[in-house]
């Protein structure tokens, strides 16, 4: 550098080398930039001269090498942080305006720095060159916080202003409440805890103050600290302890209690004096788990056995009567299986095993080099150049590492041949491997590492093709235990307990989470702490938050120390993790005491929501004293929404409501109501245009104080399933009047897409039968994109409206859906719908099929003087005749003689009619063919009763061929007469208890068949004749028969949608590359593979690719029913005829890849 000139003279060594390497780290060292570009930077930095580089450097395009973590930027970057500390903070400031000055920076999550960004853009540089270039292994950084503040004080800041910063919330911020990024970075320096205590004055108040959204983040910053250094921040950890939001304060539990012991129970005993009562109780509760010492626990008895609280002073009682503690005995990980505890394996069984893995692998790989062979990076050109395969030569050396693995000294394995990894098919492949009976943990855990498939190589976590070949081995073994893979993933040199828990929490192919409870209590007992720790956390995308909930309950009793941290969660407000942690706690001989106890908590929530709980546990065992305990609770209520809550329960336990309401509380409760006048949230309610309702009693005429008092009453719950009250009140009035009522109400919710007014729906889920289902249907179905949230709602309110078709559309809906959301909620209030009549989802399927009034195949439009009937056809059409038995087309005008409101009403049933006997024909055609694909099987009473004996679905029926479940199969078909009938026109005759499917091809010959339909004039509902799928490989996981058949993408989209699929998940780009079918009786998803499309679509040529099954995994194709796997492929053909034929080298084809 000829620009450096005699200044090198006359600096430093560490000087000498951060000037040097800053052009090199700014990128801007190389001919794309100016030739003087790089010494008028460096003369900036050293001296401040020459500003307007800065302004330079905004104008250009920011350099990739700042992005990268490897290459000579990064390396420079390294090197100069390195010698940070040694030279004046004013370069300090320089060097992060500079980094600053570029147009993409990190998006900020501390608030201005010294009224700027650069501080934080420095910050998070030093992240990015030393914490996260190796997660697996990282590196210490090499700058000092005090430095940092030095920096900051130059360049105008405040001393300690940076970590006032990271303790702190700013409402401009975004994401000013994430961890990661600069607060991270911040924690992982040297002289973190002494600079923290330097400005501990400062500090203390901001974390004692610190925002709801906010918390979270100071708790990490705390917990980076050691021990000693928390003792200024007892009384903000406190206040986390006993806050009202319960996650939050059981994240702070861990860190609670490595404060000093002095400290947390001064603070303790502070909160329980001085506190609001909800405060007080949860302060004695934490002094009694904290202070196991006798003067602690003595004080915390008396103070609660005079306190004014009931909730308090029954505390008292408890502690100084206490039930059984429920002790958890020492659990202990299970040893190392090695050697003696397993037999030698079978060297033929192990040679098969590895062949198979052998070709399966080499398979994927060439797949994954052929395709890089064709990219036009070079360096994916040199990777496939350079990618090993598994040769014979590598085989050798495996098969003796596997037939020494059950005696060897365990140890971590190099990878020989490192597998890439751009696609799963090297995941089943190590799933089928473990699946082979000569296959055990050690055999298994040396194949992952031979081929470095064992620990991801950028952070410390299981690769999902280990989790699943685990999985797999389970579920051929019943081995291992998590305990026992923590211990030989330990041995190996890994963290066993962080990989196993880490899987264990995944929110997708978790490792564990359908085994026996058996096999996880002993890891979960060893490794209690860190579970614990875990309660309350998680996010949408990596951790599931209920997965520390389900590993406790494996336990067979729940230790002391953990049952106050789940009974805070379970009486709080997160209704998901609330349930969980109720789940958790079923096996605790102290529930119901701490459920009763709750009843009289000082907090209305908690009230509620141990209503509930205490009915939850209750049925069907009904206990008496659980009955008196809430009747107590609610004559002793003052809040409205607790009463609530509390009648739900009582009637839950057999209480009926009307022992408590009548007309006579609804007026008082209205009396007392009126002052306040309608909820805000009904603003777009016109109260005039709503029809009259009229009391059932005496048939007189509401009055609006009543009604806006039950709707507003309904909004505030927020919720549109309708509780106990809400049921009983609308009971009180004439069921025409509140049908009426409910449907206007519903119209007028929908036309006002009034959200935040969802309660209201329960009044339409009490109230509503028939009107509701199509219209919410078609409001679904409608605005699905755009209003999400609402059509939750109506799905919600489906699930209690009280009318077959309603359960119909949820049914439809959780089957086939565009979007995944809607199509979810659909299925969960499927589920709880039939949870709560005792069915299961194929029975609430058949049960409520609606038969749109043609009860007796036939419906009565009268019009006065004269009658018409409207009549089913054979087709399931709805034909019309006149008194004569004439055919028409359809009903005439009214004449003189007619009544026209009659006839007017006819013309309407008629009309409904027909449109809800289309809509039945569409969802029960898709259900039989679902039941065809999934092999549902039913008793001849109910198939007689609920399939052939319906008005509908017997026409439908009729046009589909029947088998016994039998060995030797009978086919059959219904005829109009109720008979049975086979191809060759015999009557059949079927015994009781013989159970009926529908016939396939794959499972019985049906070669007669379609003669007899043509014979009859028949057209089938649907096929069944589609051939059996001859799979080469019955353990492949995919069919690739129609790989390169090309097609447009808008006809690929029509041909698939007409076929019942819907666009697979959105990928990241808003490309998609599959149509789904779900079947969800077998949890199975169809899967016809494309090239990809991003949205919004445009009509360019795709290619076939892969036919997929999954259901947790990617299934063999010898798992998938054979009616499923033929219907399939029968789809993708027909798709694949609607195309423009086969390219063999269909890549250069299309857009995606």
């Amino acid at each position: 550098m000829a620009w450096f000139g005699d200044r090198e003279r006359r600096l430093d060594a560490p000087a000498k080398t951060f000037l040097s390497a800053a052009a090199v780290g700014a990128g801007v060292d190389d001919d794309r930039y100016a030739p003087d570009l790089a010494r008028r930077l460096t003369d900036y930095l050293e001296t401040g001269a020459d500003a307007h580089v800065l302004a330079e450097l905004a104008q250009t395009r920011p350099p990739t090498a700042l992005a990268t973590r490897t290459g000579p930027a990064h390396d420079a970057r390294r090197s100069m942080y390195a010698q940070l500390d040694a030279v004046p903070a004013d370069w300090g400031v320089r060097w992060a305006t500079i980094l600053d000055a570029y147009p993409r920076h990190p998006t900020p999550t501390l608030a201005p720095i010294a009224d700027a960004e650069w501080a934080e853009s420095l910050v998070h540089d030093i992240g990015q060159c030393f914490a996260y270039a190796a997660v697996v292994d990282r590196e210490p950084v090499p700058v000092q916080l005090a430095t940092l503040d030095a920096i900051v004080v130059a360049g105008g800041g405040r001393p300690g202003e940076l970590l006032e910063a990271a303790f702190s919330h700013h409402p401009g911020r975004r994401y000013a409440v994430v961890f990661h990024g600069a607060r991270s970075v911040l924690c992982a320096l040297s002289d973190y805890p002494d600079v923290v205590a330097r400005y501990a004055p400062t500090l203390v108040p901001l974390a004692a103050s610190a925002t709801r959204d906010a918390r979270d983040t100071v708790l990490k910053m705390l917990d980076a600290l050691p021990d000693a250094a928390l003792a200024p921040f007892a009384p903000a950890i406190t206040a986390f302890l006993v806050a009202d939001n319960a996650k939050l304060a059981v994240a702070t539990e861990p860190l609670a209690a490595r404060c000093r012991r002095s400290d947390l129970v001064r603070q303790l005993r502070t909160i329980a004096a001085d506190g609001s009562p909800a405060q007080q109780l949860r302060a004695l509760r934490a002094l009694w788990r904290f202070a196991p010492e006798t003067p602690d626990r003595a004080w915390a008895i008396g103070f609660a056995a005079t306190a004014t609280s009931a909730a308090a002073r029954a505390l008292a009682r408890e502690w100084g009567d206490p039930v059984d503690e429920n002790p958890s005995a020492p659990m202990q990980s299970n040893p190392i299986t090695t050697g003696g505890a397993l037999p030698p394996t079978d060297p033929d069984q192990l040679d098969e095993a590895l062949r198979g893995l052998q070709k399966a692998l080499n398979a994927h790989i060439t797949a994954v080099t052929d395709e890089w062979r064709r990219s036009s990076a070079p360096r994916l050109r040199a990777d496939a150049a350079s990618t090993r395969f598994f040769d014979d030569k590598a085989f050798s050396t495996l098969t003796k590492a596997l037939r020494a693995a059950r005696t060897a000294p365990p140890g971590r394995t190099k990878a020989v041949v490192p597998l890439p990894r751009w696609n799963v098919s090297a995941d089943d492949a190590f799933a089928d491997f473990a699946a082979s009976p000569a296959v055990e943990v050690p055999e298994l855990l040396t194949a992952l590492g031979f081929f470095g498939d064992l620990v991801n190589s950028y952070q410390p976590t299981l690769t999902s093709g280990a989790v699943g070949a685990v999985n797999a081995l389970y579920r051929a073994t019943g081995r291992p235990t998590l305990a026992e893979l923590a211990d030989r993933l330990t041995a190996a040199g890994h963290d066993g307990a962080a990989l196993v828990f880490d899987a264990y929490r995944r929110n997708w192919q978790p490792l564990g989470r359908t085994w026996a409870d058996a096999d996880v209590a002993g890891f979960v007992a060893a490794n209690l702490d860190a579970v614990v720790g875990q309660l309350g956390t998680g996010d949408l995308y990596s951790a599931d938050p209920t997965a520390p909930f389900a590993a406790i309950a494996t336990l067979p009793s729940v230790p002391d120390h953990v049952a106050d941290p789940l009974y805070r969660i379970a009486l709080g407000t997160s209704s998901r993790l609330r349930t969980e942690a109720q789940d958790a706690l079923a096996r605790d001989s102290r529930r119901r005491s701490r459920i009763l106890a709750a009843l009289t908590d000082p907090t209305l929530e908690t009230r509620a929501i141990a209503a509930a709980w205490l009915a939850r546990i209750s049925t069907p065992d009904i206990a008496d004293d659980d009955v008196a305990a809430l009747d107590a609770a609610y004559r002793a209520e003052r809040s409205d929404k607790v009463r609530q809550g509390q009648l739900d329960a009582l009637a839950e336990l057999g209480r009926t409501p009307d022992y408590y309401l009548n007309r006579q509380t609804l007026a008082a409760a209205v009396r007392k109501g009126a002052r306040r006048g309608p909820a805000t949230v009904l603003a777009w309610l016109n109260w005039d245009a709503l029809p009259e309702l009229y009391w059932l009693d005496d048939a007189e005429p509401v009055d609006i104080d009543t009604v806006q008092w039950l709707l507003s009453d309904a909004a505030k719950a927020k919720s549109p399933q309708p509780s106990v009250a809400t049921r009983y009140y609308w009971s009180l009035f004439t069921p025409a009047s509140a049908q009426r009522f409910g449907d206007a109400l519903l119209d007028f919710w929908m036309s006002a897409t009034a959200i935040k007014a969802k309660g209201v729906l329960a009044v339409c889920a009490t109230t509503c039968r028939v009107h509701a289902a199509p219209l919410a249907e078609d409001y679904i179905r409608t605005y699905y994109g755009l209003r999400a949230a609402e059509c939750k709602a109506l799905l919600a309110m489906l699930a209690q409206v009280d009318d077959p078709s309603a359960a119909q559309v949820l049914l439809s809906i959780g089957k086939r859906f565009r979007t995944k959301g809607i199509q979810l909620e659909a299925v969960e209030q499927t589920q709880a719908l039939a949870a709560r009549m005792g069915w299961s989802a194929a029975e609430l399927a058949d049960r409520t099929v609606p038969d749109a009034g043609f009860t007796d195949a036939a419906l009565t439009l009268d019009f006065g003087s004269r009658a018409f009937t409207a009549r089913l056809t054979p087709d399931a059409s709805v034909a019309i005749f006149d008194d004569a038995g004439n055919r028409l087309k359809n009903l005439p005008a009214p004449r003189v003689s007619d009544d026209s409101d009659a006839a007017a009403q006819a013309k309407r049933e008629l009309a409904a009619a027909r449109k809800a006997v289309k809509s039945i024909v569409k969802h029960q055609t898709e259900r039989l063919y679902d039941a065809m694909c999934t092999a549902r099987i039913w008793s001849l009473d109910d198939w007689r009763h609920y399939v052939a004996g319906h008005p509908i679905v017997g026409l439908l029926a009729a046009r589909l061929v029947w088998m016994t479940d039998a060995e030797h199969p009978i086919t059959f078909r219904p005829l109009d007469d109720g008979s049975l009938t086979d191809a060759a026109d015999a009557e059949i005759t079927l015994s009781a208890g013989t159970r009926i499917r529908l016939a396939h091809t794959t499972l019985t010959p049906l070669d007669d068949w379609p003669a007899h339909f043509t014979d009859y004039d028949v057209t089938p509902l649907f096929g069944q004749f589609a051939p059996a799928y001859a799979a080469t490989d019955p353990g492949a996981r995919s069919i690739d028969d129609y790989t390169g058949a090309m097609i447009d993408m808008f006809t690929l989209r029509s041909a698939a949608t007409k076929r019942g699929y819907t666009k697979g998940d959105t990928l990241d780009g808003g490309i998609y590359l599959s149509f789904d079918k779900h079947f969800p009786t077998l949890g199975i998803t169809a899967s016809i593979g494309f090239s990809g499309t991003e949205q919004p679509v445009e009509d360019l040529p795709v290619a076939l690719t892969s036919i997929t099954f999954t259901a947790d995994v990617r299934l063999a194709l010898r798992d998938v029913p054979a009616p499923l796997l033929a219907e399939t492929v029968a789809d993708a053909a027909g798709i694949a005829e609607r195309g423009s034929g086969f390219e063999p080298d269909w890549r250069k084809e299309v857009r995606f890849a």
